[in-house]
């Protein structure tokens, strides 16, 4: 967003510690200089991908929007797959996001995919 690839972000948020991890999202968007409902967006207590996708759709009303899809390597394939399912123009793109484990509200799903990086950041324009 800062870069202006995008409109608005879209964290995903997962299991019994959404709210923990969306404070932390959006703690970490704020740090960047992007702030406010109206901007960052939550997607919260994902348990599954398609069910991921189906509440951007939610977020998201416009099959036409260009959805930009970054996270885990472990995860970003599949959700991009199912983020398909809602959306036409689909793009995968890298974005650094590494942070601390132990800060993670996710750390255990962090942990066992064997990565340090931050969980999805779903953005369109």
């Amino acid at each position: 967003m800062k870069n202006g690839i995008g409109d608005e972000i879209v964290f995903s948020t997962g299991y019994e510690t959404w709210r923990i991890e969306a404070e932390l999202k959006k703690s970490l968007a704020k740090k960047s200089g992007i702030e406010g409902d109206d901007l960052v967006k939550i997607i919260p207590g994902v348990t599954a991908t398609y069910v991921e996708a189906q509440e951007l759709s939610k977020i998201v009303a416009d099959p036409d929007a260009k959805i930009i899809v970054s996270g885990q390597k472990y995860h970003v394939k599949r959700a991009a797959i199912a983020i398909r399912y809602f959306f036409k123009d689909v793009e995968i793109v890298k974005v650094s996001t590494k942070m601390e484990r132990m800060l993670d509200p996710s750390w255990l799903k962090s942990v066992l995919c064997s990565s340090s990086l931050l969980n999805f950041i779903i953005y369109y324009l």
